[in-house]
């Protein structure tokens, strides 16, 4: 009866888990109607967030600013690049952008590009590339 009563239970378990395992992969895409529906997020959340193994850095700016100096792990990804340089980044990531422009006007529009390609989580940060410097968080130059 004992183990009866445990086969039940788990099976009960192993189902309701398929279940929400289901409902989650199942939870609605959805692209932004336009370049102001782009969340922004502030440089401090995005340390917390990358630090957290929840997000990924992107730098919107051409390749030769990159290599110069960059946000320590982030990706180049310049804004206007074709969509296959999208498969450097993961899509089960929050997907930070950031640029070195005033009003995050590059990093809205990348964020904005790669959400219309699928990436759900993509976020702008304000202040970008300045603001994470000024903050004294890592940064990696010459590569």
């Amino acid at each position: 009866m004992r183990s009866r009563l445990l086969f039940i239970c788990i099976l009960l378990a192993v189902a309701f888990s398929a279940a929400c395992q289901q409902a989650a992969s199942s939870a609605p895409f959805k692209k932004y109607a336009d370049a102001n529906e782009v969340p922004k997020i502030s440089v401090a959340d995005a340390k917390k967030e990358v630090d957290a193994g929840a997000a990924v850095i992107v730098d919107s700016r051409n390749e030769i600013v990159y290599k110069m100096e960059h946000i320590t792990g982030s990706i180049s990804v310049p804004n206007g690049s074709p969509k296959e340089k999208y498969d450097a980044v993961p899509k089960d990531k929050k997907v930070i952008v950031y640029c070195a422009c005033n009003g995050e006007g590059t990093s809205i529009n990348l964020a904005y590009q790669m959400n219309q390609a699928g990436f759900p989580n993509t976020y702008a940060m304000v202040e970008g590339f300045q603001g994470w410097k000024t903050a004294g968080y890592p940064m990696t130059k010459g590569e």
